[in-house]
């Protein structure tokens, strides 16, 4: 090859290849990775923000959103501001909203089988944690309780603190008190419960309740001692019974179906498994506190007229109310089978026991004020 072709050819290729190179390093410069797509969730629930349970769920809301490094955001409606009490279920099985957390005792017979610890007389005080965990082991474990959400994501279940009995103008302190007794009970089971006892059951929607106590259309109401403050009864009522009853109700905490499928397999997960248990224990520590200080509170409040069911006489009531048990067993056995109805309610009591409070759980203590804190709250327990 002559020598002046060689060179004009070497000039040619360099400029080639460098152009290439350029073009190829403007092209790597000028490209930018694409951003995380965002979620954003509407959550509902009946009771005001300034309830410890909704604070607890803000909290949960604010941690998802910062393990999730800001791919998931929250827009929390409280007090029924997505819809009725009655309603938040159906309002996100139907795509209304998102997540909701659905009360159990404002759906009586949709949840039989899951219903079983609202059965009385079968935790011991204070019972909020014992009932989370104790629900969360059995939904994991029996696919017959899964089998009532498959229109819906479950992704936990929480209790508020056990009932007492609280009275306008009678004291009560033995079964005989209550006979003839018109009290507010919400949940079938409980109702079914005060009957076995003496008492005449009404069914109001707790907003209802306060009028009726203060106008003496019922003489008293089983509710949790927290909720009594929140719905202003204890503005009403004189005698307090420390006899702690039941769990009546409990909260599915349920995500619309398509919203769950939308989410990629990593978000998915930080709403599942171990983390679902993490936030019903959560959940299980702010109730047990809550429990306990309501306990101390009223005790000694000069307020208030408090009495402790004695042990002798809570297994009175305990007794009276055993034939619950069968036939809670009799209402599922023709969906799941008398063999695993029985399987189940000796699960009941035998996580019952391995999960009952034993002290303050300093673990779960660190994480409910580290939640509470990032959410703005003050972590009062």
């Amino acid at each position: 090859m002559p020598k002046r072709l060689f060179i004009s050819f070497m000039v040619v290729f360099v400029i080639v290849f460098t152009t290439g190179l350029l073009l190829n390093g403007c092209t790597k410069t000028t490209t930018t990775s694409q951003p995380a797509q965002v979620f954003n969730f509407t959550l509902g629930t009946m009771n005001p923000t300034t309830d410890l349970a909704d604070q607890s769920m803000v909290a949960w809301e604010k941690w998802i959103e910062r393990e999730s490094e800001g791919r998931i955001k929250f827009t929390h409606m409280a007090a029924e501001s997505m819809a009725g009490a009655t309603d938040l279920y159906d309002a996100v099985r139907s795509g209304i909203g998102d997540i909701a957390a659905q009360y159990s005792a404002f759906m009586a017979g949709r949840y039989p089988v899951n219903d079983v610890l609202s059965i009385p007389y079968l935790l011991s005080f204070p019972t909020g944690n014992t009932a989370n965990v104790t629900h969360m082991e059995l939904y994991e474990k029996y696919p017959e309780l899964q089998a009532e959400f498959t229109d819906v994501k479950l992704l936990f279940i929480y209790y508020g603190s056990t009932t007492q009995l609280l009275t306008v103008d009678k004291q009560v302190k033995t079964m005989e008190d209550l006979r003839g007794m018109v009290l507010c009970e919400i949940g079938p089971w409980v109702q079914k419960a005060l009957t076995l006892l003496g008492g005449v059951p009404e069914n109001l929607p707790p907003p209802d309740i306060y009028d009726a106590l203060a106008k003496g259309v019922v003489d008293g109401v089983e509710v949790n001692l927290g909720a009594a403050q929140v719905f202003n009864y204890t503005d009403v009522i004189k005698y307090i019974t420390h006899n702690s009853a039941a769990q009546p109700g409990y909260f599915t905490v349920v995500m619309n179906q398509n919203k769950w499928n939308s989410l990629p397999p990593d978000l998915q997960e930080l709403f599942s498994g171990e983390n679902a248990l993490l936030v019903s224990k959560m959940f299980g520590y702010q109730s047990d506190q809550r429990e306990l200080a309501d306990y101390d509170k009223f005790k000694v409040s000069p307020d208030y007229v408090f009495y402790e069911l004695t042990n002798d006489e809570r297994e009175r009531w305990k007794q009276t109310c055993a034939p619950l048990k069968d036939e809670w067993i009799q209402s599922v056995t023709s969906d799941i089978g008398e063999e695993q109805a029985n399987a189940i309610w000796e699960d009941v009591l035998k996580f019952a026991e391995q999960y009952k409070y034993s002290g303050i759980d300093v673990e779960m203590q660190e994480i409910y004020r580290d939640w509470m804190v990032q959410a703005g709250f003050d972590p009062v327990y």
